[in-house]
């Protein structure tokens, strides 16, 4: 990424790691999606971090880096969902969401890339629409 493109890109810090039960991790999962909904983001990803915190999914991920991205955070929303995609490869909400963050970026050809990797696995008008 280009890192002159970083500089101006508010600084975010990933919470610490923290000993949840699954039970705590299920729950802050709920809390999450509850934030987003009333679009509470900077709480939504400190719940999302909490519910990964035991083993996270790729769903998650990409969860947390939506919310990021609303934050500003386009470098940790790439991150996250290059990790979500490591862990499914088949993730078009992955590539999609990393495909806006890397467009925020002014990464052209990355999002490029990535949109094409979601059009490849499922090709829909959004998708169609970000590749042009």
């Amino acid at each position: 990424l280009d890192l002159q493109v970083m500089d101006h890109e508010a600084p975010w810090q990933p919470p610490r790691r923290c000993e949840v039960t699954p039970e705590e991790a299920e729950h802050a999962m709920a809390l999450a999606g509850a934030a987003m909904s009333h679009e509470d983001f900077v709480s939504a990803v400190a719940l999302w971090s909490r519910a990964m915190s035991t083993s996270p999914t790729a769903w998650q991920l990409v969860k947390r880096a939506e919310c990021l991205l609303r934050l500003g955070h386009a470098t940790a929303a790439v991150c996250d969902c290059l990790s979500a995609a490591e862990l499914n490869r088949n993730s078009v909400k992955a590539f999609k969401v990393c495909a806006q963050a890397m467009l925020r970026l002014g990464d052209w050809e990355g999002a490029l890339s990535k949109i094409q990797l979601a059009n490849r696995i499922d090709l829909d008008e959004e998708s169609q629409a970000l590749e042009r």
